[in-house]
């Protein structure tokens, strides 16, 4: 549901608006922006903000499951 394998835009609309709140569609998107259009890393700013947003999520849900004894 990424976009890696086949276009988002095929998917329902309301779909779509969660697609693209997938880390791995922003990584995709950042990617293909770098190698594709030739832009620079800083030109991404809006993927890697939401894949930083992710890693923070990601990283206070495992602070609260895991317990280190």
């Amino acid at each position: 549901m990424s976009g890696t394998f086949f276009s988002i835009n095929v998917f329902p609309p309301w779909l779509q608006n969660l697609c693209q709140a997938l880390p791995l569609t922003q990584f995709n998107n950042a990617m293909r922006k770098i190698s594709f259009e030739g832009l620079h890393l800083f030109d991404c700013w809006k993927e890697i903000g939401i894949l930083g947003i992710w890693i923070v999520i990601v990283y206070l849900i495992a602070m609260k499951v895991m317990k280190w004894e």
